[in-house]
């Protein structure tokens, strides 16, 4: 605990009708007597990332496939481009490339995701689907190739007026469920020392350029420095 858990790496964060008042004598009652325990130094940045790939035999219902690589963190300036390159490829939208193509079209994985997560000095990208191990080898052929058309081709500017108004719904949903809120308020409190309203993070989203999209997909989908690994 006194290694890993620090008081100047502590956010306390409440969202819904509460006295802010009453909250602050809660911080106080369970807090106020907390001694000082700061970071000593600071985290030391993950480098010497290698891509892998890895087949292990499990007896498994069916083959699960995981394909990522190292990707931003939480400052970097592409760091916005790639939540919706991760969104375009297999975010929680039905219309995702990857759900569409693999699902809808082929019928060949009923659960398909992209995700990104940035962290203070990294972040992970990552693709997961899960198909039969006779569909296993065309889906990933499938899944290529939707890598290599966004690293070949750029998005027309009403594909991503669509694709930046889905995100920002997305965005507005999620601020309605108040434990996400307060998750999100929190960290960007603790990583930012401040809280972008709804509306300055949709400003952000809308000057993202077909360009941008482009150059990440080009360095995080190419094929070189993603690894790989399945269950089957």
């Amino acid at each position: 605990m006194g290694k890993n858990y620090h008081t100047n790496e502590m956010v306390i964060c409440s969202v819904g009708k509460i006295d802010p008042n009453y909250f602050k004598r809660l911080v106080n009652q369970y807090f106020d007597g907390m001694p000082a325990n700061i970071l000593p130094s600071e985290r030391k940045k993950f480098t010497g990332y290698i891509p892998q790939s890895k087949e292990v035999k499990k007896d498994t219902f069916q083959s699960h496939c995981i394909i990522g690589t190292e990707a931003y963190d939480f400052k970097h300036e592409l760091r916005l481009p790639m939540v919706l390159l991760s969104n375009i490829l297999g975010g929680n939208s039905m219309n995702s490339r990857l759900n569409m193509t693999l699902r809808e079209r082929n019928g060949i994985a009923y659960n398909v995701e992209a995700n990104y997560t940035p962290y203070t000095d990294t972040g992970i990208f990552m693709v997961y689907f899960g198909t039969e191990l006779s569909n296993l080898y065309k889906a990933l052929h499938l899944v290529e190739r939707e890598f290599s058309l966004l690293r070949e081709k750029r998005m027309g500017i009403l594909q991503l007026s669509k694709t930046k108004k889905q995100l920002i719904g997305q965005l507005a949903i999620s601020n309605e469920n108040r434990e996400d809120l307060m998750l999100t308020l929190g960290r960007s409190y603790l990583y930012f020392d401040k809280v972008d309203s709804l509306s300055t993070v949709v400003g952000k989203i809308e000057k993202i350029t077909a360009d941008d999209i482009f150059n990440v997909a080009n360095e995080m989908l190419d094929m070189n420095r993603l690894s790989k690994l399945i269950f089957q």
